[in-house]
């Protein structure tokens, strides 16, 4: 399953890109709602290229990923689980890196380095830029400080400090869910009745109540696209579908996944203006048909196998915890720099600067997942083990 950790890693960049898009360049992710630097940008809003920036769009895919491996072992090994246990190992192995997000954030806006703030006069980001870290800065072991965020109120609440690693928090959640369906739902004839009212129930109250029970449907459609392509005791399978029939999925997918996050009044996508839907919906159903027209095409299949995406996809939870603090510091800072200092114009020094910045997060999250990571994440099994013992 290669070409799934590939585009897992895609997916985190897409998301960083998005987040540095719309404090640098929001017109480019709320439309005509933001105050436009050009009028190519206001262009660029509506056209499917969006897709290579559209946060929101590859977040979803992120969480059906997340849901389609968490039973891949139990359907392709026919492994055994504890439900409890494996819930407890999953908090285990996200807390370390939630915690180095959170303090890598606190230490940025303790250092006074939040420069997406010093540029709203320039970015006309104000709205979005308000939203996040707009706070006083705690100590270290304080109640409230990043240790209590890190290890226990990013898991059950937004991160103020590190506001992605908020996603967090419906990923371990509902993981109890998905090995209680792992343990028991899975085994049953009728399970896929079972998937299908969760699924209207979580979409339903997404609608209606809670914004956030689309993130729950995103990850149980995940899990569900997984059982149907992988579950042994079915006698057909979604990655066995015709040519004909892949290349529908795709094309229909891959226009619903570059719709634009804000409503849009003109362009291509216009008819999504007069329909009640949630561009999450979209979002969901458009990327479920990317993934299993994927997994029925060998040559996209090595596409998303190509060493660097899978290099991308060993280092996409790093890349996703650390790319925030990195936009709202360095990235600003170096767009201002290239603006003021060497006179570059602020569409052309804030492309630039976005650029630049996507390697240096890829770097950062490698010396987080491969060393910082590792050996607390070490240190914490130790502990763990030692508990266990006595």
């Amino acid at each position: 399953m290669k070409y799934i950790k590939g585009l897992k890693g895609i997916c985190c960049v897409i998301v960083s890109l998005g987040h540095a898009v719309a404090l640098l360049l929001p017109e480019l992710h709320f439309g005509s709602v933001a105050k436009s630097h050009t009028e190519i940008t206001a262009m660029i809003y509506e056209l499917p290229i969006n897709l290579f920036y559209n946060a929101p769009s590859a977040l979803i895919c992120f969480l059906i990923l997340s849901g389609f491996v968490t039973p891949l072992k139990s359907f392709c090994q026919n492994e055994e689980i504890s439900v409890l246990e494996k819930w407890i190992k999953k908090y285990m192995r996200l807390m370390p890196m939630a915690l180095i997000g959170v303090m890598f954030g606190w230490i940025v806006m303790k250092l006074d380095m939040v420069y997406c703030y010093k540029m709203v006069d320039l970015s006309f980001s104000e709205l979005y830029a308000s939203k996040f870290n707009n706070f006083e800065v705690v100590g270290v072991f304080e109640p409230t400080g990043p240790i209590y965020e890190g290890v226990v109120r990013v898991f059950k609440a937004n991160s103020p400090i590190n506001s992605p690693l908020g996603t967090l928090k419906y990923i371990w959640q509902f993981s109890f869910v998905l090995y209680v369906f792992t343990k028991w739902v899975s085994k049953w004839k009728y399970r896929d009745i079972i998937y299908g009212i969760c699924f209207v129930i979580f979409m339903t109250r997404g609608a209606i109540y809670q914004y956030d029970n689309y993130y729950y449907a995103a990850i149980l459609l995940g899990m569900w696209i997984c059982d149907g392509m992988f579950h042994p005791k079915r006698k057909r399978h979604l990655n066995s579908l015709t040519k004909r029939v892949t290349i529908g999925l795709l094309g229909v997918g891959v226009v619903l996944i570059s719709i634009p996050a804000a409503t849009p009044l003109d362009g291509i996508y216009k008819w999504t203006s007069s329909s009640s839907l949630s561009h999450t919906v979209y979002y969901i159903i458009g990327w479920s048909l990317v993934v299993i027209g994927i997994s029925n095409s060998e040559c996209l299949q090595k596409i998303f196998s190509w060493r660097p995406f899978l290099w991308l996809g060993d280092i996409s939870f790093g890349y996703y915890t650390v790319h925030w603090p990195v936009i709202i510091s360095f990235t600003c800072m170096l767009t201002l720099f290239l603006y003021n200092y060497l006179k570059i114009s602020y569409v052309t020094s804030a492309f630039g600067a976005i650029i630049i910045s996507i390697p240096i997060i890829a770097v950062i999250a490698w010396v987080v997942e491969k060393i910082v990571y590792k050996n607390l994440y070490n240190v914490e099994m130790y502990i763990y083990r030692k508990l266990i013992e006595k």
